[in-house]
Order: structure tokens, then sequence, then C-alpha cells
């Protein structure tokens, strides 16, 4: 019963996490649209944040990971990479020094 009871507690709070998620993506786009002038900055926003989520505190690799990130939001979202790398440039001016540097890191 003890293993079940912690079961239970720990899907009780996986679906906490995950209306608190909701929430915060709700939120970020509600700024996106108040703050970022381009649709194109939002998408680009929206995908890192979700992305870094998945990811966590991951950081091995990160900078091939950037490249082939920038490569990955370019094809995704059907864009040069040189217009998401404006993005990400756009975006990162207008965040505070830390922030853009943990949603982006060497990605600009």
């Amino acid at each position: 019963m003890e293993i079940e009871d912690e079961i239970s507690n720990l899907e009780s709070r996986l679906n906490d996490l995950r209306a608190l998620k909701q929430l915060i993506l709700k939120q970020l786009h509600q700024i996106g649209r108040e703050s970022f002038e381009g649709h194109l900055d939002r998408e680009v926003l929206y995908d890192i944040v979700e992305d870094r989520g998945r990811r966590k505190n991951d950081r091995s690799g990160e900078k091939e990971f950037n490249r082939k990130r920038v490569s990955r939001l370019a094809e995704t979202l059907n864009e040069n990479e040189s217009h998401v790398k404006d993005a990400i440039a756009r975006i990162s001016n207008k965040l505070e020094k830390n922030t853009a540097k943990i949603l982006f890191g060497n990605m600009g």
C-alpha cells in the first residue's frame, strides 16, 4: 500500500507540474504578443522555451547543439537560418542578459 500511495502522490505532483507548465506557457504567450513584434520572434521563443524544458540541465555538447538547433528551428519554421539568428538577436536584446544566456546560450 505504501508504494501505491507514493505512486499516487507522484502522479498528482506530475499533474500539478503539467498544469503549471500550461499556465507558464499561456503567460509567455501573452508576454510574447505584447513584447515581440514579429511572428517569427514569438515562434522562436516558444520553441526554445519548450525545448529547454525537455532538455532540463543537459549542457553536453551545447555549442554543437546550438548550431543544430538554429538549423532545426529554421527548417521547422520554414525560415532562412539567418532570419532565425536575427530573431534570436532581437529577442536577446529585449531580455535581461542572464535570461537570454539561459535560453539561447551561444545560438545567436
